[in-house]
């Protein structure tokens, strides 16, 4: 036969797609997937509370079925089959003959045809952990946790540095009564007393001695009935006489706006004298008189010792007050410290939970300034009062003030200074106190506002508009209240301040 070699065409051109065909049998179901990465722990929540045993579960899916094998190596010898019959002896078929030697191992058979596949299996053991994915994009926010513990303490740190002083803390609790003070020095010598009236006429005296018996005498005849004689009048010297009593005392101070008791006994008495009254009548008016006087002295007496803080019972200090009435609450309350006629008592503020101190508030035309600019024509830095629109700071008595201070052991006083773009104390920028104001006491004595420790500084940094409050405490009473101030940042373009100044407090 001829042999030709292979001879390869020119490919044909595309053919065209061919009609859909019919859908195919359902495959067999694909092997498991490969298990994911693990992903990243989340943050741990709340721990919940333990819930009920569950129910059993019901048993899981079959597994899908495994893939057919590899073929396995050969196996190990296996155990001797049982005994197999006698074979027929030689020339003698009709005999069996014994069963010869036990032959050697045949050669190892072809491998059989593939089984039928096996059983589902039960799940595998869980494969080792993978390896790390990458990193997944940032998680929403979790829930917050539960607070960690306490760590241990840090190191000690560098002292830091001077802060500003804080505000000034609330009030504090009301002490306890303090012991008794030592007796005052005596008072002045009262108002010389009026005279006193006329006494009753006293009681018979003691039996004089038996005298000696004297010659008896005749007997005389009975002698004509006398005419009645005169009522006494009441006397109208006595009236004159008060009047002249009164004159000559009159120099001396009245403590308290009790009547004219003197007087008015002149004038009673010289009427009753010029009206003929008669004696025994005029003797019970004037007691009547006298005893109804006793009743008012009391009441002032009760006044003085018992004062009600009301307008017609002041009592020398908002203290004074307290001591009789212990459950009296802070508010107003009338003192008078001179202890004069109550019609210059004045009204003042008595904070008992602070232990009863007296609290005068400033005239209010006079008590401060609001916020506004004020033009600096002067050199140097002048006192409010020295400035055009200025003034001092004025009080309701002057005199009630002096006694005040005479029966206090120390005061305090709050000023406010208002700012804007204003240094009132420390200046923040600078880091000094060269622009603080300076305050000027009763005594004239200047009050150098670095040197108060109890400041509430709002005006520290030019920022904006801001207060700076001082608080004010003298352990020598002479000093406050304060009359005057004198600021020093003021006058560039856009500054401006106010002040107030707040009750003065004596205790």
């Amino acid at each position: 036969m001829w042999e030709y070699d292979e001879i390869v065409g020119v490919p044909g051109s595309e053919g065209q797609l061919g009609p859909e065909g019919k859908q195919g049998q359902k495959g067999e179901q694909g092997t498991p997937g490969e298990p994911g990465y693990r992903g990243l722990d989340g943050m741990m929540g709340p721990q919940g509370q333990p819930g009920d045993k569950g129910d059993a579960g019901a048993p899981g899916v079959p597994g899908a079925i495994g893939e057919v094998g590899i073929k396995g190596s050969q196996g190990m010898k296996g155990n001797s089959g049982p005994r197999g019959p006698a074979g027929p002896r030689a020339g003698q078929p009709e005999y069996k003959e014994l069963p010869g030697p036990r032959g050697n191992p045949g050669p190892v058979g072809e491998a059989g045809s593939t089984g039928p596949p096996g059983l589902s299996g039960e799940q595998g053991l869980l494969g080792p952990l993978g390896p790390s994915g990458s990193k997944g994009e940032r998680g929403e926010k979790g829930i917050k946790g539960n607070t960690g513990r306490v760590g241990p303490p840090g190191v000690i740190g560098d002292p830091g540095p001077k802060g500003h002083p804080g505000p000034q803390g609330p009030p504090g609790e009301k002490g306890d009564r303090g012991p008794l003070g030592q007796n005052g020095p005596p008072g002045l010598m009262g108002v010389e007393g009026m005279p006193g009236s006329p006494g009753q006429e006293g009681p018979p005296g003691p039996k004089g001695e038996q005298g000696l018996d004297g010659p008896k005498g005749n007997i005389g005849p009975a002698g004509p009935m006398g005419p009645p004689g005169e009522q006494q009048a009441f006397p109208a010297e006595l009236g004159r006489y008060m009047n002249q009593g009164d004159k000559a005392g009159s120099n001396g101070r009245r403590r308290r706006s009790v009547p004219d008791f003197q007087s008015d006994m002149a004038i009673m008495v010289e009427d009753m004298g010029s009206k003929q009254v008669e004696l025994k009548e005029g003797v019970t008016l004037v007691v009547s008189r006298l005893f109804s006087q006793i009743d008012q002295l009391r009441a002032e007496v009760k006044k003085i010792r018992y004062p009600t803080g009301q307008e017609d019972s002041p009592a020398p200090t908002c203290r004074d007050i307290q001591m009789v009435h212990e459950d009296a609450k802070d508010g107003w309350y009338w003192v008078d410290p001179n202890l004069g006629s109550p019609s210059d008592a004045m009204k003042v503020w008595c904070n008992m939970e602070a232990g009863g101190q007296t609290c005068v508030h400033p005239l209010k035309k006079s008590a401060g300034e609001p916020l506004k600019a004020w033009p600096r024509k002067k050199d140097g830095n002048p006192f409010f009062s020295e400035m055009k629109g200025g003034s001092t700071i004025e009080y309701p008595d002057e005199v009630q003030l002096a006694f005040l201070r005479l029966s206090s052991l120390e005061a305090s006083q709050k000023f406010t200074y208002y700012c804007k773009k204003s240094i009132a104390w420390f200046d923040s920028e600078m880091s000094n106190y060269d622009q603080a104001i300076t305050l000027e006491g009763y005594n004239k004595e200047k009050i150098d506002t670095t040197d108060v420790s109890n400041v509430n500084d709002g005006c520290a940094d030019r920022s904006g508009e801001g207060k700076t409050i001082f608080d004010v405490y003298a352990s020598d009473v002479s000093i406050l209240p304060i009359m005057d101030f004198a600021p020093k940042d003021y006058g560039a373009d856009g500054q401006e301040f106010g002040f107030e100044a707040g009750p003065v407090c004596f205790f």
